[in-house]
């Protein structure tokens, strides 16, 4: 009985839930005439832990039934009984904290029973929660219901045609507006699966989609448009074309752009969201010959730092990819002192799952930087991890050190392993694998040209790097090599 799903719902009661809960159990309306406050009083004795011996269905029937003998068909009955009302009241807990979901359905309830005055002073009451609101990432799916509610009601006005007209506009302003809130994330998650996580395209029709409409022709129509939210629905498109044409940076500047115009118009979610969509491009367009890129997504992560949303939607800590990006894109623009200060003032801040393996790793790549190989040493000796990809950053962490100090024979074992490591590990990510490769392939020409002093060798070398693909690190081998030619 421990493992129940009922116990489970129950384990995350508090205390108002169960003073609310023995009160909604007593309706005869709900319980459907079965009296479940003994049973709830006396499973609620095992509250919070749940973990006594004694939470048995023998022990509770014995308690509800001390004269009769144990049936289990009756305590099935009952505990399955007690489940679906357990999972009404959370149905109908969460109904009362949502003032749109109540218009939502009170609207559907008069619509159902014909009383059209009633339908129109629900979708009043929900018009005016709405609109006294930021755009939130349902903002526009509820404006778009009000709306298909008002063509509702004024079809059965015949003297208000012109009215209905209105509304259906308006229903298919916002029924696109809520399209374009929501693409870009659809877009953001089905390419991180895709190239993060090597899931298949085969069943996704998002980019398929998206890749058939001229965003770019319509976005440059709505200059000629006076919809009230034109603003909001440019950079709703911008940040669809950052998936869409990938390879055009001007949308780029442009999301950025009205990212920052838009920014309090928009939730304390949707502030957040389209910050990380925003800085994920700059992030993933990351180029080996400029740092440009690199100092915008900083610039993007100082933004939202100074707006006081990089802990997002978590609200209370800061996902570690984002917190990595931002040491990254510090280091790359030579900015070591941004990147410390960073580290120090905001590592408190990383889940505490992920603190301190994520604040070592950073610091262990600005000592790097600083020279200090020793201390980067001593901060990577304890790091654990079954991540394939978060090995494969601290193999690339060693073999810097290992070039810095010379010890080719620990840099060449580290190199050869690392790349049988991702030779015979099929679930790498491609871009994680292709990157990890190049870098090795790389840092191992590096030593090379080192020892032989060969300054031609090296300015091909970073020709090539600066010519290929970006991957993680390629600034510092860049920075080595022109050592090498400036010597």
């Amino acid at each position: 009985m421990k493992n129940s799903k009922l116990i489970g719902l129950f384990r995350n009661f508090n205390k108002e839930d169960w003073v609310k809960f023995e009160k909604f159990a007593v309706s005869p309306y709900l319980n459907n005439g079965r009296n479940y406050v003994s049973l709830i009083r006396e499973i609620k004795k095992f509250y919070p832990g749940f973990d006594s011996v004694k939470l048995t269905k023998e022990h509770i029937y014995n308690k509800l039934f001390p004269a009769k003998e144990y049936k289990d068909s009756v305590m099935k009955t009952m505990l399955t009984g007690l489940f679906k009302l357990a999972e009404t009241f959370f149905m109908l807990d969460y109904l009362n904290s949502s003032e749109h979901e109540k218009g939502k359905l009170l609207s559907s309830a008069y619509s159902v029973r014909g009383d059209f005055e009633g339908l129109y002073g629900a979708l009043k009451s929900l018009d005016s929660i709405t609109d006294s609101e930021k755009i939130d990432y349902e903002y526009f799916y509820y404006k778009g219901i009000v709306e298909s509610g008002k063509v509702l009601y004024y079809q059965r006005k015949s003297d208000k045609y012109v009215k209905h007209q209105e509304h259906s506009i308006n229903r298919g302003n916002y029924i696109i507006m809520d399209l374009l809130l929501k693409l870009p994330q659809i877009l953001n998650d089905s390419f991180y699966s895709h190239n993060m996580y090597n899931e298949s395209r085969l069943k996704d029709i998002s980019f398929v989609f998206a890749g058939s409409i001229d965003f770019k022709k319509f976005v440059n129509e709505l200059d000629s448009s006076e919809f009230q939210y034109n603003d909001l629905c440019k950079l709703f498109t911008y940040t669809v074309l950052l998936y869409t044409d990938d390879g055009n940076t001007d949308n780029f500047f442009e999301a950025k752009k009205l990212y920052e115009n838009c920014f309090d118009e928009l939730s304390f979610q949707n502030q957040y969201i389209f910050g990380l969509l925003i800085s994920n491009y700059s992030s993933r367009n990351k180029s080996a010959s400029s740092s440009v890129f690199a100092n915008l997504t900083r610039e993007i992560y100082d933004f939202m730092l100074k707006k006081n949303i990089f802990f997002g939607v978590y609200g209370s800590f800061i996902p570690h990819t984002p917190f990595m990006r931002y040491v990254n894109s510090a280091c790359e623009c030579g900015r070591l002192d941004d990147a410390e200060n960073f580290i120090n003032k905001y590592s408190i801040n990383l889940h505490e799952r992920h603190r301190d393996q994520v604040s070592k790793r950073c610091l262990a790549q600005l000592y790097i930087l600083k020279n200090n190989f020793n201390k980067a040493l001593e901060l990577l000796k304890d790091f654990k991890s079954d991540d394939i990809t978060e090995i494969l950053d601290l193999k690339r962490l060693h073999s810097i050190i290992y070039y810095e100090l010379g010890l080719y024979d620990n840099l060449d074992y580290t190199v050869d392993s690392s790349v049988k490591m991702i030779n015979a590990n099929k679930f790498i990510p491609d871009n994680a694998r292709n990157g990890a490769m190049l870098f090795f392939k790389y840092i191992k020409k590096l030593a090379g040209i080192r020892q032989k002093n060969a300054k031609a060798e090296a300015a091909v070398l970073v020709k090539n790097i600066q010519g290929g693909e970006y991957f993680l690190l390629c600034y510092w081998l860049i920075n080595k090599l022109q050592e090498i030619e400036k010597q």
